[in-house]
């Protein structure tokens, strides 16, 4: 595995606890967490790593851990297992520097064995470029991530960025990569640098006349705040794949908007036009449209797995936001295809053609649900229910599709180090035991196999 191999020896002295765990007795209270736990919930065992913790923890049905990870970093946010059991997951390297004041950042991809032994390691992170938010584990073993690149003000400037959206002085915009453990080598890459355009100077770079014409492409000038822009552009908080159409689903917070992009292409195709936006949906006036806006800030949009209901639809954690949209909801959006399987653009309306259907819950007025204005997460199960992590409340639901709740879970893992009440960037209250997203393995995922009786008994200091 070239340089891994060579840094792997020490690595692993370095991180010392990470091929160990202390007992869930130890670091966790009596109670288990779980609030209900009715017939028709979907088994299987919850993977959650809480954000003020260095553990992540696999959990049943009963509020029981049934499996343990003590790593040598707080996420960064995501983490994922693979096919052998190995824990991938973003770490987070609480670095100074450029991107100090991000919100979400990481910095670190990694594996941990079933066991606990680092596998490989590597950091994206110095003051040109900083992981951040999801990964996502490729069929080939290989890792997706989110990373910021620095672009300075002069550079933001030449490309048609207005003058009065620099208040920072630089634009972080997003590109994503993918990463081989196997080479150390970034194989593959995509620039949203590389689609921009303007329609403010006509003697600057990716100039048209009219961006609502072009819905392909990322308008430099589009902000949250137009007295005010922020480095963070994007702030790109999911990343997703899908191997039947080989294609790539972002979700963008900022511009309250999802994306799907072509990854069937080599990275210098997708620096041109092969690379500009397949499908666009959540919010119009990012490409100069006045549609009605659908996405409030979502997290987690990922196609909904085939075989199960809905499959290759797209579920959204759609949350919303104080004094815009103070209630969050699951959302499920429905792209319209043409007879060859290409997203539809709207001729219309601007855009491209889709479908939205309310999840949970089903109205405003069901006090089951929360309002959870950052991070977050759903997915659809196998039994076709949903689950639901709201994260700043470190909360768990399932519901059925006629919105019952049938499991209720309470993250009873806080804080292991002194914790100080403070809001979100949002300007939302956070707890100290919240997450940024959860996921629920089934019994037979390939990654249990072998190790059922481990499952069934409670980890020790060596798991």
């Amino acid at each position: 595995m070239g340089r891994i191999s060579r840094v792997l020896a020490v690595v692993v002295v370095a991180v010392g606890l990470a091929g160990g765990t202390a007992a869930a007795q130890d670091i966790g209270p009596d109670d288990p967490g779980v609030r209900k736990n009715e017939r028709g919930a979907s088994e299987g065992y919850l993977l959650l790593a809480p954000f003020e913790q260095q553990y992540t923890y696999l959990v049943d049905l009963d509020g029981r851990v049934a499996k343990q990870w003590r790593t040598s970093t707080r996420p960064g946010l995501s983490q994922q297992l693979g096919p052998n059991g190995e824990l991938i997951r973003a770490g987070n390297l609480e670095l100074r520097g450029t991107f100090a004041e991000g919100q979400g950042a990481g910095g670190r991809l990694e594996a941990l064995s079933w066991d606990g032994s680092l596998l490989w390691q590597k950091d994206f992170a110095d003051d040109e470029q900083m992981q951040h938010h999801e990964i996502d584990v490729l069929p080939n073993g290989n890792v997706l991530a989110i990373i910021w690149e620095r672009i300075p003000r002069d550079e933001a400037l030449a490309a048609g960025r207005d003058e009065d959206l620099l208040p920072d002085d630089e634009l972080w915009p997003d590109k994503i990569i993918e990463y081989s453990p196997a080479t150390d080598e970034v194989v593959w890459e995509w620039r949203a640098w590389d689609h921009i355009v303007q329609d403010r100077d006509p003697n600057k770079p990716n100039y048209v006349e009219d961006v609502s014409e072009h819905p392909e492409k990322i308008d430099i000038n589009y902000v949250l705040n137009e007295e005010n822009g922020q480095a963070d552009w994007h702030h790109l908080n999911g990343v997703n794949y899908n191997p039947e159409r080989d294609e790539i689903l972002l979700s963008s917070r900022s511009f309250s908007e999802i994306w799907i992009i072509d990854h069937g292409i080599t990275t210098e195709e997708a620096k041109g036009p092969a690379g500009d936006l397949k499908f666009r949906y959540g919010n119009p006036r990012t490409y100069g449209v006045d549609g009605k806006r659908q996405l409030f800030f979502q997290h987690d949009a990922e196609w909904i797995e085939p075989g199960l209901e809905g499959e290759g639809n797209i579920l959204v954690l759609n949350n919303g936001a104080p004094k815009i949209r103070e209630f969050t909801t699951v959302d499920e959006i429905i792209p319209e295809l043409d007879e060859n399987g290409a997203y539809m653009r709207d001729e219309e309306n601007g855009g491209f053609k889709a479908k939205i259907k309310r999840v949970y819950p089903k109205s405003r007025d069901d006090d089951e649900g929360e309002f959870a204005a950052i991070v977050s997460s759903a997915q659809r199960l196998p039994n076709g229910n949903t689950l639901i992590g709201y994260g700043p409340q470190g909360r768990v639901l399932e519901v059925t599709p006629k919105g019952k709740v049938v499991w209720d879970y309470v993250n009873p893992y806080y804080a292991l180090r002194p914790f100080s009440p403070r809001n979100s960037g949002a300007g939302y209250p956070i707890q100290q035991n919240w997450f940024f997203q959860v996921h629920r393995y089934e019994p037979d995922f390939p990654g249990f196999a072998g190790r059922e009786s481990q499952l069934e008994q409670p980890p020790d200091s060596d798991s």
